[in-house]
């Protein structure tokens, strides 16, 4: 475990506490530190080898769901999100009804609204029964699926080293009945030569929602970076193809492009998570991190039962001090205004500061736009593919502009 803050303070700056009015909306619950899978790029994982980590607990209790709930009521905010992670939340059922039934209940008394859902690898979904049951209690989920099988199965395996493809697909196919389901992709420097294959396989299953996700913290080199682009040309195309005839996919690498190039209000650094923010994690026995990756590897902010430490307000001045660092750094590059600069996890996992931001991440942003702009401006003389894609484009960003159909 890192000592304090040492891995956040930079030499010579000596952080002070920062007066804050900052209203939590989200919690991510890790109800579950336990999983039924052994995924070979899960962060998650790696510290559940660590003895500390087995000494914290592996499954919340019905006391600390209902503080979480009580804990975002107090919040000024009008949101009440709780988000379950894991591990696999999945494997403690027990504090999914106690979550709706506490959280709606708690939210009409407060005049809020409550929304559930969670993110889990979709190995109990392959019953169908059971994602009747789950589907009582949320309608959103995320899953993750690893494009094709030969992408999935290279890390995505059960603890006897069995690929879980087959087994996740058949959940990914019953979710998609009972849920709103964003599935993600994790794209590693083994896998990056399967994207246009994955992204294609995940739509022929039934996906609509994709998000590419990018294990920055790898170690990438020029060639991946050829490949990535190869595997994103040829998705463009198909995607151009198919917004022609009426079809548009959300993708987060074009979508996330699109605010670059479209959106009317510059992004800031501080955009970048909720991070201790509008959004805070809660490991199983209540202590209160900054995310879900800071469990175990930081000093908690306080816990759901008293509220916020000190610790919070040094850990944010730190922050502070680092995005002002990291604004530095960036101001010749012309995408400044429009990145948030991607999770201070990942620069720690890569360079060990979290101050310094992989170049990977600066690549597929860059590459992001590249390829957005490609696909808009390809759709624009076609008139079904311009009126689809803008009306996609501005759900995107949240404006509306007029339209004028064009001519054929």
């Amino acid at each position: 475990m890192f000592e304090e803050y040492s891995f956040v303070i930079k030499k010579g700056l000596v952080p002070k506490p920062l007066e804050r009015k900052v209203s939590i909306e989200e919690v991510v619950a890790l109800s579950s530190l336990k999983c039924n899978l052994a995924c070979r790029y899960c962060y998650m994982f790696e510290l559940t080898k660590r003895q500390e980590f087995r000494e914290k607990g592996s499954l919340m209790d019905e006391d600390v769901a209902k503080a979480i709930i009580d804990f975002l009521a107090e919040q000024k905010a009008k949101y009440m999100r709780v988000w379950l992670f894991g591990g696999e939340p999945t494997l403690n059922d027990d504090v999914i009804p106690v979550f709706y039934e506490y959280g709606n209940k708690k939210a009409k008394e407060k005049k809020k609204v409550f929304m559930l859902g969670m993110t889990t690898n979709g190995v109990k979904l392959a019953d169908e029964e059971y994602c009747k049951w789950l589907s009582q209690y949320m309608k959103r989920i995320t899953f993750s699926l690893d494009g094709c099988q030969k992408s999935h199965d290279m890390y995505r395996v059960f603890r006897d080293g069995r690929g879980s493809y087959k087994v996740v697909v058949q959940g990914l196919k019953n979710a998609l009945k009972y849920f709103d389901v964003q599935v993600n992709f994790t794209v590693g420097t083994d896998t990056c030569q399967f994207i246009y294959e994955g992204v294609r396989n995940l739509i022929n299953l039934g996906a609509r929602n994709i998000v590419l996700e990018f294990a920055y913290e790898l170690d990438w080199k020029p060639i991946h970076y050829r490949i990535v682009d190869y595997e994103l040309t040829k998705l463009t195309k198909f995607l151009i193809n198919e917004a022609r005839q009426g079809r548009v996919y959300s993708i987060s690498l074009y979508t996330k492009g699109f605010k670059q190039l479209f959106g009317s209000k510059p992004l800031h650094p501080r955009m970048r998570c909720g991070f201790a923010q509008g959004m805070v994690a809660v490991s199983p026995n209540g202590n209160i991190y900054a995310c879900q990756r800071a469990i175990f590897r930081m000093q908690p902010l306080g816990n759901v039962f008293e509220g916020f430490s000190k610790e919070r307000e040094i850990w944010m001045s730190c922050w502070d001090r680092g995005i002002a660092m990291e604004i530095n750094k960036c101001k010749y590059c012309p995408y400044q205004f429009a990145c948030p600069i991607g999770c201070i996890w990942s620069n720690y996992d890569a360079n060990k500061d979290i101050y310094v931001v992989p170049k990977s991440f600066c690549v597929f942003r860059r590459l992001g736009v590249k390829h957005a702009m490609w696909l808009a401006m390809a759709c624009k003389n076609h008139h079904i593919a311009d009126r689809v894609l803008t009306q996609h484009i501005m759900k995107v960003i949240g404006e509306r502009i007029s339209y004028e159909p064009h001519e054929d």
